[in-house]
């Protein structure tokens, strides 16, 4: 058990959810992340959101707004820009270079837009291996499987069912390419997302928890029983 799990707070586990992402550049890294898994075409569908529209991009037809300051922002981004101002500058830089490795590998981009303005996406691997940065491994995925990564929402539009949308809007693209399977991995300090993505169908199989400092490395995974509901709870498990 490392120190950061002895804490419950939840309010603790929100702050180290955004300052976590300071201590990379030091080696050092703890995270516990739920992995779900989903069937495309048994997903909860949802009706269009007032003037919310949805469109997918590849890299054949992806924008050049794909790299712009709304695309690009994440958890604690504002916080990040505040405090360090150099160190947002470089994160955004190495974000673009990120989503044009996507784009290049096949990657496909689900962006929703209000009043014509970007307000959130997500990220779908369809086939191939992904590079998972937090927990420092390759994640492999098997035919007709694909792999939702890096959502984001907009702070200000956050709690009006963006993300839900984003989510029916990405199964609904799988289940018309006969995609047979879907997962994600959450924080478990993320506890919005994990209640909308359980909400949406997704069933935690897992927990997987990894440690770095320097270059000491622990990985542990814990299997869920059916009947945990992640999107529920918010402490880190032991």
């Amino acid at each position: 058990m490392t120190p950061f799990t002895r804490l419950k707070s939840r309010h603790f586990d929100s702050l180290m959810f955004r300052l976590r992402y300071l201590a990379y550049p030091l080696g050092i890294r703890d995270v516990q992340v739920f992995r779900y898994e989903a069937v495309p075409g048994e997903m909860a569908t949802l009706p269009d959101y007032g003037d919310l529209s949805i469109a997918v991009y590849s890299k054949d037809d992806a924008p050049a707004s794909l790299c712009g300051d709304t695309m690009v922002g994440g958890s604690g981004t504002a916080f990040v820009s505040r405090l360090i101002p150099w160190i947002y500058r470089k994160r955004t830089k190495k974000w673009c270079r990120e989503i044009q490795q996507w784009l290049a590998e096949g990657e496909v981009c689900v962006v929703a837009y209000r009043k014509e303005q970007a307000v959130g996406y997500i990220w779908i691997t369809l086939t191939g291996n992904r590079y998972d940065s937090d927990l420092e491994e390759i994640q492999v995925l098997k035919d007709r499987e694909a792999e939702l990564h890096t959502m984001r929402i907009v702070p200000e539009l956050r709690g009006h069912a963006i993300g839900r949308r984003l989510f029916a809007a990405t199964c609904s693209y799988l289940a018309d390419r006969h995609y047979s399977r879907v997962s994600c991995f959450v924080d478990i300090a993320n506890v919005p997302s994990n209640r909308m993505v359980s909400g949406q169908g997704f069933r935690a199989v897992k927990v997987i928890s990894y440690t770095r400092i320097g270059w000491w490395k622990r990985r542990r995974e814990h299997i869920l029983p059916v009947t945990e509901t992640p999107g529920k709870t918010h402490a880190r498990t032991p």
